[in-house]
């Protein structure tokens, strides 16, 4: 069964949307702004890149840019969430000497932890933040309010990472199993190199069959999938950084260059060389 129930404001700098349905969340997908995702009901796991997360009512996620990234929500049980999206450059022109709005959005460390767990005060004001912004009506001035409305939000967030002190720890959900933990150290520690089943299976000393079906039974998608996006994620930060594209399709781990274009073309919904061009005219 599909959404039953969205209702959202979009922007071409952000938008909010709130949502209720019966369906999983989509496949591991990645995009180029920053997203803010509000659990209502609760759910399964979270897996941001490489780290695993319970969901539970109330838990607010930060996902940075180019973090690859997928939700699992429980079966028969209606999901609720709100998720905000925004460009971390449109942040820029309301930070201040004093205030850098955009310090825990664009996290850049590994150590970065994407998981607050809010108080039943933080949470009902943070819906309430949601609820007047989607509750805009299409009057005069609509424009300015929403941007006025935003910024409340994204202030509200900040201060909650600011004085919130375990953004940083319980990477792990309570119910994932060391198998899948290896896989995706593994993976992300060595996106460049030989990423093939068997060559998984021999490192964490499974067989490939046992491998291939844990991993899918606690993340709801394959290990080849999971690489494919992590690897697609990487390529466009390289690209980002002016790497020529025969250097990114090296260091991303894709041995053939045509694979490599037309995964990404797939994947992003247009070729490398048209991306790098897009995201250096910004």
């Amino acid at each position: 069964m599909g959404v039953k129930d969205e209702k959202g404001q979009y922007n071409k700098n952000f938008s909010l949307y709130h949502s209720v349905g019966m369906s999983a969340s989509p496949d591991f997908h990645f995009h180029d702004y920053i997203e803010i995702y509000l659990s209502v009901s609760g759910g399964k796991q979270f897996i941001i890149n490489d780290k695993i997360y319970d969901i539970h009512p109330a838990d607010l996620f930060i996902i940075k840019n180019h973090e690859i990234h997928k939700a699992t929500c429980a079966d028969n049980i209606p999901y609720e969430r709100y998720f905000l999206q925004f460009d971390p450059e449109f942040l820029l022109s309301y930070c201040t000497p004093k205030t850098n709005l955009l310090q825990f959005f664009d996290d850049k460390s590994n150590s970065f932890g994407n998981k607050i767990h809010l108080s039943d005060e933080q949470n009902i004001h943070l819906i309430n933040l949601f609820k007047k912004y989607l509750n805009i009506d299409a009057s005069f001035g609509k424009d300015v309010l929403e941007e006025i409305y935003f910024i409340e939000i994204i202030l509200y967030i900040a201060q909650l990472c600011y004085t919130n002190k375990s953004l940083d720890t319980n990477y792990y959900s309570n119910d994932y199993i060391p198998i899948v933990k290896q896989l995706l150290d593994y993976i992300n520690l060595n996106i460049t190199e030989d990423l093939s089943l068997d060559h998984l299976a021999k490192e964490i000393n499974v067989s490939k069959s046992y491998m291939c079906k844990m991993f899918r039974k606690y993340t709801g998608t394959t290990i080849n999938k999971y690489i494919t996006a992590r690897r697609i994620t990487e390529a466009k930060r390289l690209l980002k950084m002016k790497e020529p594209i025969a250097t990114v399709c090296e260091k991303t781990g894709f041995n053939n260059y045509s694979h490599f274009i037309r995964t990404f073309t797939n994947l992003v919904g247009f070729s490398p060389m048209k991306y790098a061009k897009k995201v250096r005219e910004k």
